[in-house]
């Protein structure tokens, strides 16, 4: 809309400039300049000015023109000031193709029906001169002092005239009047006598017209052309204006629209934090279902092993590490037959190799701590190894256990202190039981959430034989029910592959912490090198 303003704006300058010619062209008709054939102007889009008539000498076609650039004029007119409708369609294809928008009725106000005295940017031109001259002062327009009323009553009494003229004789019109003049032979007063005659229009019943003709010229060469420039320039600056404002508001919408759109992005993905999270999981969980390629056991990884016996979960207990490398071949047995896709028979088989191995090293184990009497061994039935807490925090020894150590201990004592009165000693020893009970309720021994968990920790100190039994019956536990997961057929291996991803981590902690715990008790003349318990195990 502004652009398009802008452009017709433009075109009406240009269109006074070709009336006031034609209107001088008509008066003024000179034959110095006549071309022998007509000229089409190709390129024209204008109905009117669309070849070389306007510099031929017929002044029946000049009218002609005249009167089209008057209405062409109107056109244009309307169309800048009271935007495009179907009655500004002018026939100039170029022309009726911008769809311009209504000017403000302010704006229309001011420019062609408010009061003035001058439409000249240079307002001293509309003052009286000291010396007179032609186009300046009131007397700028033939026959029209000021005010006027905006530039709508010029132009309306513009195409007044140029319609009444359009349909007269042209050779009732007075070229010039200089002309008259000099045609005249009579005496000097009798020429200045017809001169004046003749500027008022009465020559031989001549030039009725030709006050009219002086009116349109003056006014077009002065406030018509003028104002239509400072209109035309004010259109311009507005509409630049309007460009402008609407890329900084475009800007704005923009930027808020990005803003609000990122914030509902981030309250919108929010709640989807969690989803994606555990979507992500599940996808891991999923990807490790995937059976593995034969080149991950043979060829690209060579001889590499999914379970070793490492140094660091060597104990240099002859008995205690042959014992766990037995299960650990047995469960490479196992993982290696589920890899290969075995019979069912055969991944049966290589499983209860593995339970027979882990039953009978978790058996010596056990035995073995008895007769060393491990911490804890005293006194433990299965109920209370049952109870015995995991991750350290939980009952290592129960309270009888404690009482018989402290026996002990007052024994050594006794032998140092001789003169301490034996019920002295019942009370002292029956207070640090009843202090040990009470630390063991605070504990929390029986915590649901370490009921099944294998102690992580490594400290000696956490660990005895309650605990260590204890985890031996959490693993079998564990290895019935993948026993469970290896009988399943029907879901294309995906419980063989969780079966055999979770024999790998079996026995891991138990190997790394209790067994390291308890080897500490044993004597070192009974171990050996890690390089000989590998020879035995070889």
């Amino acid at each position: 809309g502004s652009t398009v303003n802008i452009i017709a704006s433009g075109m009406q300058p240009p269109t006074y400039a070709q009336i006031q010619y034609i209107t001088l062209r008509i008066i003024y008709n000179y034959t110095q300049v006549n071309l022998k054939e007509p000229i089409q102007f190709q390129r024209s889009s204008s109905p009117i000015w669309n070849d070389s008539s306007h510099i031929q000498n017929n002044q029946t076609k000049l009218l002609q023109i005249l009167k089209g650039m008057s209405l062409q004029l109107r056109k244009i007119h309307d169309n800048v000031h009271y935007g495009a409708s179907e009655y500004t369609i002018s026939g100039d294809a170029q022309i009726d193709q911008m769809k311009s928008l209504r000017l403000g009725t302010k704006d229309n106000i001011r420019f062609l029906f408010e009061e003035t005295d001058c439409h000249l940017k240079d307002e001293n031109m509309c003052k009286d001169q000291p010396d007179g001259g032609q186009g300046t002062g009131t007397q700028r327009i033939f026959n029209f002092t000021p005010p006027y009323y905006g530039l709508q009553t010029i132009l309306a009494k513009i195409e007044l005239i140029i319609e009444q003229i359009s349909v007269l004789d042209p050779n009732h019109i007075l070229r010039t009047d200089v002309s008259n003049t000099q045609n005249t032979t009579t005496s000097p007063s009798s020429q200045t006598a017809a001169s004046q005659t003749s500027y008022y229009g009465h020559l031989n019943g001549r030039g009725d017209n030709n006050d009219e003709l002086r009116f349109v010229c003056s006014a077009l060469r002065n406030d018509i052309i003028e104002g239509g420039f400072k209109m035309t320039q004010y259109i311009h600056d507005e509409s630049l204006s309007q460009i402008s404002l609407s890329i900084n508001v475009l800007i704005y919408v923009v930027v808020g629209c990005s803003v609000i759109q990122l914030l509902m992005v981030l309250i919108n993905s929010l709640p989807w934090t969690n989803e994606v999270v555990r979507a992500t999981t599940q996808s891991l969980k999923l990807i490790q279902l995937l059976p593995t390629d034969d080149s991950e056991s043979r060829g690209e990884r060579g001889t590499q092993k999914e379970m070793v016996l490492i140094p660091s979960m060597m104990t240099g207990y002859s008995a205690l590490d042959t014992g766990r490398q037995r299960i650990i071949d047995a469960s490479l047995q196992l993982i290696d037959a589920i890899k290969e896709k075995e019979t069912p028979q055969t991944i049966q088989s290589a499983y209860q190799q593995l339970v027979n191995a882990t039953l009978r090293q978790f058996t010596d184990e056990e035995n073995d701590m008895l007769s060393r009497e491990y911490r804890g061994s005293k006194n433990a039935t299965q109920e209370k190894i049952l109870i015995s807490g995991a991750g350290g925090n939980g009952i290592k020894i129960d309270p009888e256990d404690e009482y018989e150590q402290l026996n002990n201990t007052e024994e050594e004592q006794d032998e140092n202190q001789q003169g301490m009165n034996e019920k002295e000693k019942e009370i002292k020893k029956e207070g640090q039981v009843n202090d040990k009970k009470e630390a063991v309720e605070r504990i929390g021994a029986n915590d649901y959430t370490l009921k099944f968990a294998i102690n992580p920790n490594s400290d000696p100190k956490k660990h005895n034989y309650r605990t260590h039994a204890r985890e031996h019956l959490i693993i079998r536990q564990r290895l019935t029910i993948l026993g469970d997961q290896l009988h399943v057929e029907t879901d294309g291996g995906a419980s063989k592959m969780i079966a055999r991803r979770n024999i790998i981590r079996l026995y891991d902690v138990h190997f790394s912490n209790a067994d390291l715990a308890y080897a500490t008790i044993i004597p070192e003349s009974e171990k050996t090198q890690i390089g000989d318990v590998n020879d035995t195990i070889s």
